[in-house]
């Protein structure tokens, strides 16, 4: 019913789909050594094909916005990776027990009830689930 012309243009965004997100899941995939997650990356292989099928159910604008939205994110991400990587930015000396324990800090919430870092360490070593509540000294205004 609808031609030879159309229902290959249609069928043509199910395959361009395909290579695209398998594309950018080879781009945007780090490779790994933990079998866990090279495990998660095999099965991930089978994705674009999922998404494939999935298309040719759905309008072909859905489609059609699927491949741009994936070739815009690949693009983007490789591009903020490369400039990234092109631009390293320097790490700051930052002393952080100048920050953990001064006033500003957002380890020092009185809300909490922590004064000093030692405090907030001896609680988190008891293993035990913290008190929701409020504990405001009294002499804190």
């Amino acid at each position: 019913m609808l031609g030879w012309h159309d229902t290959i243009a249609f069928l043509t965004i199910p395959i361009i789909l395909i290579i695209a997100q398998a594309i950018s899941l080879r781009i945007l995939t780090p490779p790994s050594d933990d079998p866990t997650i090279q495990q998660s990356q095999r099965i991930l292989k089978y994705l674009p094909l999922l998404i494939g099928y999935f298309s040719l159910s759905v309008p072909a604008g859905l489609g059609v916005y699927w491949i741009t939205n994936n070739v815009l994110s690949t693009v983007s991400s490789v591009g903020i990776k490369s400039y990234l990587k092109a631009n390293p930015q320097k790490a700051k000396e930052i002393d952080i027990e100048k920050l953990a324990n001064s006033q500003n800090s957002a380890l020092y919430n009185p809300a909490w009830g922590y004064s000093t870092r030692e405090q907030m360490f001896d609680e988190a070593k008891l293993n035990v689930k913290p008190i929701l509540k409020a504990r405001i000294p009294e002499n804190f205004i």
